[in-house]
């Protein structure tokens, strides 16, 4: 048997991480390429 596995971007890695520590603020810096991690914050 073998499991599906499905693709993580960064931004979904790094907002999955947030949840499971809790984390319900999170500041980003205008400017900087942050859209996958807005995107996932979405």
């Amino acid at each position: 048997m073998t499991a599906a596995t499905k693709t993580m971007s960064g931004g979904e890695a790094i907002v999955d991480a947030l949840i499971r520590h809790g984390v319900d603020t999170a500041f980003g810096i205008p400017g900087v390429q942050l859209d996958p991690l807005f995107a996932a914050l979405h």
